[in-house]
């Protein structure tokens, strides 16, 4: 890599250390005006290594009904997934990556109890912000994939042409990273889906199948048994963003590093 395309790839590293200070400022901001009943603000916005159990707040209180046994099984399959990159006492410790694993849409009046039609519904809001793929994992992880795809961009560049070169025809890789989705090749699509598949978590995957119905075409298994890759990729973005704000960027480098190996090279 030449040595502009590394000082590129360098201030692309520092806009994501301006964008995650950010977050981590306005995050508390965010959950005070929206605060919910099942703990304080404070405990809602933990980053890095701190105790954060909403999950268990909203089970433990009757408000949330999970599948029996699926914590358990999650938890394991977690730790099988990611080994290597999160120490198993953090997946105890912070309830950030089994809520990785909870699609806003499966709270309903099924899976809660409250009674009461506007209780119902604000109580679907509170639970859907705090403990189903809650927002700052979704935006962590879209931005940091969005990232990683533009510092390979750069990495790209540099092998096949000079920074003279790049500088002559005003050709840029950049891409905003304000986007809401990284908007990611079918490749690097297809590589994500195969390593969540592979990892077995899919299928923990909680969300109301009623809202995914399988198209009329789809063959018959996949009507049965594959989770639509929209909630597949859902949950795989919100899980590289608890690595993120868990464990840091390294840690997700190296997942995604390790993802790259097992299921061909990701161009991102």
């Amino acid at each position: 890599m030449s040595h502009k395309t590394t000082t590129s790839a360098g201030a692309l590293l520092q806009r994501r250390n301006v964008w995650v200070a950010s977050l981590k400022a306005n995050l508390p901001q965010f959950t005070d005006s929206t605060a919910s009943p099942l703990q304080n603000s404070r405990r809602t916005t933990v980053f890095g290594q701190g105790e954060r159990r909403l999950l268990d707040d909203a089970v433990g209180t009757s408000l949330l009904l999970l599948p029996s046994g699926w914590k358990e099984q999650a938890t394991r399959r977690l730790a099988r997934t990611l080994h290597g990159v999160v120490e198993p006492p953090l997946l105890r410790q912070t309830d950030y990556f089994l809520c990785s694993l909870i699609h806003p849409t499966y709270v309903q009046a099924a899976t809660i109890q409250c009674e009461g039609e506007a209780k119902q519904r604000k109580l679907q809001q509170q639970l859907r912000r705090t403990v189903c793929m809650p927002l700052e994992l979704t935006m962590a992880g879209s931005k940091s994939l969005r990232l990683m795809h533009e510092v390979n961009g750069f990495a790209s560049a540099g092998s096949k042409t000079t920074a003279s070169a790049r500088l002559t025809t005003g050709a840029s890789s950049s891409f905003q990273l304000d986007a809401p989705w990284p908007e990611l090749k079918m490749a690097d699509t297809r590589a994500f889906l195969a390593s969540f598949r592979e990892s077995e978590l899919e299928s923990l995957v909680l969300y109301d199948k009623k809202v995914f119905s399988p198209t009329p075409s789809a063959p018959s298994a996949e009507k049965c048994a594959v989770t639509p890759s929209e909630v597949s990729l859902a949950a795989f973005t919100a899980l590289c963003g608890s690595i993120e704000l868990v464990c840091g960027w390294a840690s997700l480098v190296h997942y995604l590093d390790r993802v790259a190996r097992e299921h061909g090279r990701i161009r991102t």
